[in-house]
């Protein structure tokens, strides 16, 4: 990566399915205690709304983060309880789980239908370069709070603009970094960051 070689096995499992400071890679493993497919099924709903928030937002990649109080967490295993010999044999070389979600490779289908959600809020997300040769910039969700607001709402792009009374574009501009907000603006996603539900509350403008 970057022409420096990972070492995979000093890294954290996110969901059991991204690697931590690896970017825009997923891989799928299903479970061993039920059907492999219901993984897989979950591994592939994560990438495509991961690939819909990058398209959404403009940005080109994105990079699990362990955020500062779980970067002491003991690695474990990857996966235990399962004491098949060529897992065994090579288990040293797989990436550690934590002790906590996401870094926890639970092969509990009903735990994780309800845990593994959108991954924005632990992703450093790189803006898209807008000119060939530009490097681009690295953002995490604290830092755009157009981003943070709209999730914490619930709403896409389209319905946050009718509720904000604006066009989905200004949205575009204010996630991409291409436009901070001001003044009311500004109060009103810190409204949506704190109490989203009174902004769902209000509905759009008719």
């Amino acid at each position: 990566m970057d022409d420096r070689q990972v070492d995979i096995s000093r890294t954290f499992s996110y969901q059991s399915m991204m690697f931590s400071d690896v970017p825009n890679l997923l891989s799928t493993f299903g479970y061993i205690n039920a059907s492999w497919t219901l993984k897989a099924d979950l591994a592939a709903e994560f990438s495509c709304r991961l690939l819909d928030h990058t398209s959404d937002t403009g940005m080109c990649q994105c990079t699990p983060r362990l955020q500062d109080h779980e970067r002491n967490m003991a690695g474990k295993d990857w996966i235990e309880s399962f004491s098949s010999g060529y897992i065994q044999r090579k288990i040293h070389l797989l990436p550690k789980q934590g002790d906590q979600p996401p870094w926890v490779n639970t092969q509990n289908y009903a735990l994780d239908k309800k845990t593994i959600v959108s991954p924005v809020k632990r992703f450093a997300m790189t803006r898209r370069p807008q000119v060939s040769g530009e490097t681009g910039r690295v953002y995490t969700p604290e830092k755009i709070p157009a981003i943070a607001a709209r999730q914490s709402s619930k709403l896409t792009q389209t319905e946050f603009a009718k509720l904000l009374d604006v066009s989905v574009d200004a949205i575009r501009d204010r996630e991409q970094g291409r436009r901070s907000p001001r003044g009311a603006a500004r109060t009103l996603l810190r409204v949506a960051m704190q109490h989203p539900d009174v902004l769902r509350r209000l509905g759009p403008r008719t």
